[in-house]
Formats: C-alpha cells, structure tokens, sequence
C-alpha cells in the first residue's frame, strides 16, 4: 500500500497544503520555545531559591550568555515546567511584571500551536488524502 501522506510515489503524492501549514506554523512553536527560554532565565536570575526548588531547569534554545548544567534531572525538570507553566503560574512571576508577560506568551503561543494549528493540520492531512 502506498503512502499519500507526504512522499509516497512521486511528486504528484507530496500534500502541499500540510506541507505549507507545517512550515507556516512553525514559527509559532519557536516563539513559544523562546518564551518558555526567557521564564527560565528569569527565574534563574532573579528567583534563584525557586530555580533550584523547581530542578535547576534549563532553556531549551536561548541560552542568554550562561552555561547551563544538563543532566537528566535538569532535562526533565526543563519538561516538567513547561508543562505546569502552561496550567499553573509560579509564585515567583507573580511579583515580576516581565515573567508574567513571558508566562502569558508562553500560553497564547502553545494554545495556538496545540488547539488551532495542530487540528488544521492534522484535517489538511486527513482531507487530502487520496484512494491508493
């Protein structure tokens, strides 16, 4: 059975519009990296007490002139806050005017990567498909 997703048979198979979708939406995944890397230096910076209680985590891109110290409890304290930033917000960004902007930066750019453009994507992918 042949594959239509992407590149099943020759040029003709490529879907073109999940393609583009993919390389147009992109950028706002990167953005919401880049926020998550501010908070993360943020909170190093200037709440180093919550730094260390939270695993010591690390940006994943923008590393802001530091050298971090990864490890596999730092990689996956790094998951962890991402994660429960999206739901939680710290106590430490609740006196920090520019923490809690990143924080919501944070939340619009994956709540448009995961509720909007994802599903868009994933239909352009399953509308497009052709009959092998």
């Amino acid at each position: 059975m042949q594959s239509y997703l992407f590149i099943g048979g020759g040029m003709d198979s490529l879907n073109i519009p999940a393609i583009f979708l993919f390389v147009a939406g992109f950028p706002l995944w990167l953005l919401g990296i880049r926020a998550f890397d501010h908070l993360v230096l943020l909170e190093c910076t200037r709440h180093a007490d919550a730094w260390k209680a939270d695993g010591e985590p690390h940006p994943y891109f923008f590393k802001g002139g530091y050298k971090w110290r990864r490890s596999l409890g730092t990689d996956f304290a790094s998951q962890r806050r991402y994660l429960v930033w999206l739901f939680r917000t710290p106590e430490w960004s609740l006196s920090d005017p520019e923490a809690a902007r990143y924080l919501r930066r944070l939340r619009l750019l994956a709540g448009l990567w995961n509720l909007v453009f994802i599903p868009i994507f994933l239909g352009t992918i399953f509308f497009t498909l052709r009959p092998g």
